[in-house]
């Protein structure tokens, strides 16, 4: 909520300023994809298929909690 500007504006019914989306959809694009734990040189890494929308989507969420910090 920090990081973002309000979706809607207020209304008489009091929705939510914000469109949130479901924990399912999170989880599915972002938790839920193929990767191997590895561990070069002594320290653990994820290491994933190369994936373009996945790296930014990635990144982006990184950058947000880095920002609301």
């Amino acid at each position: 909520m920090r990081t973002a500007e309000p979706a809607r504006t207020r209304t008489t019914k009091r929705s939510p300023l914000w469109v949130f989306p479901r924990i399912a959809t999170v989880r599915r694009e972002m938790l839920q994809l193929a990767g191997r734990l590895i561990k070069p040189q002594g320290k653990l890494t994820l290491s994933m298929a190369a994936n373009e929308a996945t790296q930014q989507r990635i990144l982006g969420a990184l950058q947000s909690i880095e920002g609301a910090a």
